[in-house]
């Protein structure tokens, strides 16, 4: 499979095995983050997020950034970690949390930490001011990918 890699953490895309569709996933347009479909299902689907490798693993999986991207507010959030200044400092609590099963953002404005547990299955995927922090199961690194560096 080869896709236009949109060089940009605000479009996700969604592999469903027993639809045989690739789903985008662009901020904005109502996509939510949940495990409700990879809980009942967990071989039938796969998430794929253009994002920065942090070289930090937790279970297997791989921390990972993703700019300005946040999955909505309010019930969808979990713990919150006030006066978190800097993206190094969130990074530094993230890697203390070592919880895979998690994704955090640090909204810029607020200063603030905010846990983002999938479970709570309200956040809508959307663009704000901020670092997403989560884990992935699989890195694909640029450089691991063919002659043309825009296909993935």
């Amino acid at each position: 499979m080869v896709l236009n890699k949109p060089k940009k953490s605000n479009i996700a895309y969604q592999w469903w095995a027993d639809h045989k569709r690739l789903y985008t996933k662009p901020t904005g347009r109502g996509a939510t983050w949940t495990d409700e479909h990879t809980n009942k299902y967990p071989t039938a689907g796969h998430l794929f997020v253009w994002g920065q490798s942090l070289d930090f693993e937790v279970d297997g999986k791989t921390l990972i950034k993703l700019e300005n991207v946040d999955t909505g507010g309010g019930p969808s959030d979990g713990h919150i970690d006030y006066e978190v200044a800097e993206e190094e400092y969130a990074l530094e609590k993230v890697k203390e949390y070592k919880n895979a099963r998690v994704a955090y953002f640090w909204h810029k404005g607020s200063n603030r930490l905010i846990e983002k547990p999938p479970s709570k299955r309200q956040g809508k995927w959307e663009t704000t001011g901020g670092i997403y922090f989560m884990y992935a199961n699989k890195i694909h690194h640029v450089n691991d990918l063919s002659s043309s560096s825009d296909k993935i």
